[in-house]
């Protein structure tokens, strides 16, 4: 890997020059950024780890590799510039999902970690500049409340029109390498470097029956690198592409994406189908599968809805992002004495079941635990987490009825620790407040302001 270009300058300054170059021109070819990981920036990419998470085979932990620290990142940085740096094999552990799949996760050492990691800023200041405004998973300054609100922009300003909501079977497993890689040449040219990516992204996997496979497919979850990698993707596979659709469809097209969970809104039902019957051999042409049982076709808009109602037919909702969507009546009339509507959100059923039901089963494991404020702790930042995410508009009563239904697990796991009657109502009360357990952000708002809406032709 070349050494040379910039090479007395701190590792900060060759990134925040490379962000610079992307952002002004974002067709620049990158072909000698090797020199941007050095000593310095190792050091830096092993501080920002999280100790607490779960090591790799070798079983090192943060704390461990400090002990001789020095002499193992010199060591590091001496196989990578020669090109004798290998990944160890990934472990593979399965995380249950809310519909009783199992998703895989790549749990990898500390060194290879600290080299995602390293890896990961050199490609986010490239290609991050790229990046269009719809695109809000795992990028800095975003996340899903700021998907959710600009999905609802685009709700409000669309009367009569359709919502496409699309999920990609198992995306992460499934992304395509070569298409991938081409991807990432069209922007770099430096081969050692691509050489190092090549290495991260075809590391070999530990099943859970001890076999050893070679990742010839996709972007294993659990991997630093991933997230960035799944957004290149789907960037030039989406993104880009509904920008071109834009000037051969009628009305507006906006696509709002979270990483793989994608909603298009579109202000032309007629042209809705059209995308929708398109999206699969899209998909298909970039190695990918469209989970029809999870996708669907909606009517969109206080138009539509309002038809809808007129036949009497049961209001579309859908999911997003942990969210339930659905549409309510405003109170107030239009100046033509009917019905508004706008689109409102509530916490998905299966999602709080899943949460309350591990919290149950947490106290069920702790039910002779010794010190009962640890185990309050534990609850609580499962409780805070949970909150943190659904406090937002529409939600206070959802919010209410899970910490109630949490309080309800801890009174009966308190009485059944002692004898029946020992702990009362207000004597939790006076514990949970000790502890500071329900102090609780405000609720955010997700709703710009309600738009007039012109009549649809």
């Amino acid at each position: 890997m070349s050494v040379h270009s910039l090479d007395g300058f701190a590792w900060y300054q060759k990134l925040e020059r490379v962000r610079k170059l992307a952002t002004q021109d974002k067709s620049t070819m990158f072909n000698n950024i090797g020199h941007i990981i050095d000593e310095e920036f190792l050091y830096y990419c092993y501080y920002e780890l999280d100790g607490s998470k779960a090591v790799g085979i070798d079983g090192v932990t943060k704390l461990g590799y400090f002990k001789d620290v020095h002499r193992n990142i010199q060591n590091l940085l001496i196989r990578i510039r020669r090109g004798t740096y290998e990944p160890k094999p990934a472990k593979i552990v399965e995380i249950p999902k809310e519909d009783g799949s199992k998703r895989p996760l790549a749990i990898a050492c500390l060194e290879d970690k600290i080299i995602q990691t390293a890896v990961n800023h050199i490609l986010q200041a490239i290609f991050e500049p790229t990046f269009l405004p719809c695109s809000y998973g795992f990028r800095p300054d975003t996340g899903c409340h700021e998907a959710m609100k600009g999905l609802f922009r685009l709700m409000n300003d669309t009367p009569k029109g359709a919502i496409i909501e699309i999920d990609i079977r198992k995306y992460f497993n499934r992304v395509p390498h070569v298409p991938l890689k081409s991807f990432l040449h069209s922007r770099i040219s430096d081969s050692r470097f691509l050489e190092l990516i090549d290495k991260l992204l075809i590391a070999q996997t530990i099943n859970n029956d001890g076999s050893v496979e070679v990742n010839n497919l996709g972007v294993p979850q659990g991997s630093i690198l991933s997230p960035l990698l799944a957004n290149i993707y789907l960037h030039n596979v989406i993104d880009l592409w509904v920008l071109d659709l834009k000037k051969f469809f009628r009305g507006t097209i906006d696509v709002i994406r979270f990483a793989d969970d994608m909603v298009f809104v579109m202000s032309n039902a007629i042209e809705a189908q059209r995308l929708y019957a398109t999206l699969p051999k899209r998909l298909e042409k970039y190695g990918l599968e469209m989970a029809a049982e999870k996708s669907s076709m909606l009517p969109c808009g206080t138009w539509a809805i309002r038809d809808i109602v007129t036949r009497k037919e049961p209001m579309p909702n859908f999911k997003f992002l942990g969210f339930e969507v659905r549409w309510k009546a405003l109170p107030k009339l239009d100046r033509r004495g009917r019905k508004q509507y706008r689109p409102i959100v509530r916490p998905r059923k299966d999602r709080t079941n899943s949460r309350l039901k591990d919290v149950k089963e947490f106290l069920r494991k702790n039910l002779n635990a010794k010190n009962h404020k640890r185990v309050l702790k534990q609850v609580r930042s499962v409780v805070t987490g949970w909150v943190n995410y659904f406090s937002v508009s529409d939600c206070g009563s959802y919010l209410w009825n899970f910490t109630n239904q949490v309080r309800r697990r801890l009174y009966r796991w308190f009485n059944r620790r002692g004898k029946k009657g020992c702990m009362s109502w207000v004597k939790l009360q006076k514990i949970l407040d000790s502890m500071k357990f329900e102090k609780y952000p405000p609720i955010r708002s997700l709703h710009p302001s309600m738009r007039k809406q012109e009549i649809p032709e």
